[in-house]
């Protein structure tokens, strides 16, 4: 995809970074990129801030007398002159003298230097604002944790939804479709379809995290559990039951063994696998599950472990 404005170079370093590393020779090529849009912007610090840092990471990777140095130090040295122009085209400018009244105009320099100068209104993408930010993952790692950002309304959320599934796409171009990194943005996007009840496009995303999960870490590891119990509560709002229940079954299988049977992890699928047990006219095994989930919940008061909410989004198309 390509990215050729300020907010969508600074969203692909971000990323970058997070799936690369901050080291890496793709954050390097991008950040010189995002550099030469600072300084088409007049924005000179903060390109000349992205040039060496690209210059750093590029004589760690390949070391001083590499043409890909070099590129980036003739661009630095390019830079330094400019931004020295500008500020003496700055200061060429006449001052108020002190002792004129206020408000008496400036006489202008005759050779209309200062129109020229940095003055003068800046390109759109210097106008451009920081890309915004899309929700939160609702569990695709239990030890994750992010502040859930509020939408106050369907439109924004809709933003949000594009943004991510733009994200998505550069995500897999750089990773690939099955690093764990997709599974965790997946997920996050399956949350943000949960907001607008959009509960079809939700079952393919949630199908995919899991697979990619279970094909990363091994179809026991804990996260898989975490993907089971989504995809299953994804089928218990859909009165899927048939295909929830196995899900269930199966994540609280791998969190008795990974962490015991009272840990609040397991109190957290027993909790969600009673509601289908009393949707399917099956009262009295859900009655065991509370009986167990309550004193789960008593061990832990306190607890720094102890389970957290773990509903998709508690508001509109919730459950």
């Amino acid at each position: 995809m390509k990215c050729d404005t300020i907010p969508d170079l600074e969203k692909f370093l971000k990323i970058q970074e997070q799936a690369l590393g901050e080291s890496s020779a793709e954050v390097a090529t991008t950040a010189s990129k995002l550099a030469d849009l600072y300084a088409l912007a007049e924005r000179f610090d903060e390109a000349e801030r992205l040039l060496k840092r690209a210059l750093t990471i590029q004589q760690n990777l390949v070391g001083f007398h590499h043409d890909d140095v070099e590129n980036t130090r003739k661009s630095l040295e390019k830079l330094t002159a400019l931004k020295g122009g500008s500020k003496q085209i700055l200061s060429s400018q006449p001052r108020p003298n002190q002792q004129e009244r206020p408000g008496k105009p400036v006489s202008k320099p005759v050779d209309g230097t200062a129109k020229a100068s940095s003055a003068a209104p800046r390109t759109q993408a210097a106008q451009s604002g920081k890309p915004s930010t899309s929700g939160t993952k609702f569990g695709a790692m239990p030890e994750i944790s992010s502040t859930r950002p509020t939408f106050t309304n369907s439109k924004t959320v809709e933003d949000a939804i594009k943004e991510t599934e733009i994200e998505l796409e550069l995500l897999k171009q750089m990773v690939g479709a099955d690093h764990t990194s997709v599974a965790d943005l997946l997920t996050r996007l399956a949350d943000l379809y949960c907001r607008l009840r959009m509960y079809s496009q939700m079952e393919p995303v949630l199908v995919d995290a899991l697979k990619i999960r279970e094909a990363a870490c091994g179809s026991t590891h804990p996260s898989v559990s975490t993907e089971l119990k989504n995809l299953a509560r994804l089928y218990l709002v859909q009165e899927r039951f048939a295909l929830a229940e196995p899900l269930f079954k199966r994540a609280l299988a791998i969190r008795e063994r990974a962490y015991g049977r009272m840990h609040p992890r397991v109190a957290d699928i027993e909790e969600q696998y009673a509601h289908l047990l009393r949707k399917t006219n099956r009262a009295y095994l859900a009655e065991t599950l509370d009986q167990h989930v309550s004193a789960i919940r008593a061990q832990h008061i306190g607890d720094a472990g102890s389970p957290r909410k773990t509903s998709l989004f508690n508001g509109p198309g919730s459950w």
